[in-house]
């Protein structure tokens, strides 16, 4: 008696399951890759509208005081990365020294110190964060400070504006966020990050400044800076890896669904 062949397997339940849940995965994983693209163009155009700012004219101090800077915080687009040309007096006694921060010195990166004070700026009761520069530490004696030229007269100071100074990455409750209402309340003006200080009648601005050339000359203080980081090539590489993703995925349900079935059969 000849046997009839045996019919090819029915796509059931299983088959089913399998072809939805990679049709999803495929999907949600090619959105993100999209949605990732869409972040790297807005990044493009952020980079493109801070080099325009760099072109417009420096803010002045009139400028700078009449900002509105809590109106601005969610579109920043008014000041942030802004060129500025100041004046104002410094409060060396509120400098502190931001530990562990990186500088390229010669073509090689080094750590020191973040050097941070606030200038009272002339004309107004308004205070704002300056960082100025970096300097080496002493790596014999860690807790002795770098003596800095401390000019009493009213300074000029050139630089770009930021949302705030340098934050290293710090344990939640550290010592950086203790109130510390004057220099002498501080038990060392070594910190990981700003601390919070008290300026009397002054008027702190919610922004900072990012010094971009020295007051005086030969002030020991480097400021190779390096420019702004969108974040654009980590968008492009987030892309990839999600569109890399939805390849495999893909790849993966013809090999064991539709190939390797079929050269069983």
């Amino acid at each position: 008696m000849n046997t009839l062949p045996t019919s090819s397997p029915r796509f059931g339940a299983k088959q089913w399951v399998i072809l939805i849940a990679t049709i999803i995965s495929v999907a949600i994983t090619a959105s993100l890759g999209v949605w990732q693209l869409r972040r790297a163009d807005f990044k493009e155009q952020l980079a493109a509208q801070i080099l325009k700012r760099n072109e417009l004219p420096a803010l002045e101090n009139t400028a700078l005081i009449a900002m509105n800077f809590v109106a601005d915080s969610v579109n920043k687009e008014a000041w942030l990365q802004r060129r500025t040309n100041v004046q104002g007096r410094w409060l060396h006694e509120h400098t502190v020294f931001l530990d562990n921060r990186p500088m390229q010195v010669s073509g090689s990166q080094r750590v020191g110190f973040y050097v941070a004070t606030p200038l009272a700026l002339e004309g107004s009761n308004k205070v704002i964060w300056v960082q100025r520069g970096w300097v080496q530490r002493d790596f014999q004696d860690r807790s002795k400070l770098p003596e800095l030229v401390q000019p009493d007269a009213a300074v000029n100071v050139q630089g770009r504006l930021i949302e705030r100074i340098s934050r290293a990455y710090e344990m939640q409750g550290g010592a950086s966020m203790a109130a510390a209402p004057t220099a002498e309340a501080r038990p060392s003006r070594i910190w990981q990050n700003l601390p919070i200080v008290s300026f009397g009648s002054k008027e702190l601005l919610p922004a900072a400044l990012l010094q971009t050339s020295s007051e005086v000359e030969k002030d020991a203080l480097l400021r190779e800076w390096p420019a702004p980081n969108t974040g654009l090539a980590k968008h492009h590489g987030y892309a990839f890896q999600w569109f890399a993703l939805s390849a495999l995925l893909s790849v993966l349900y013809v090999w064991f669904q539709i190939i390797s079935p079929r050269r069983k059969r």
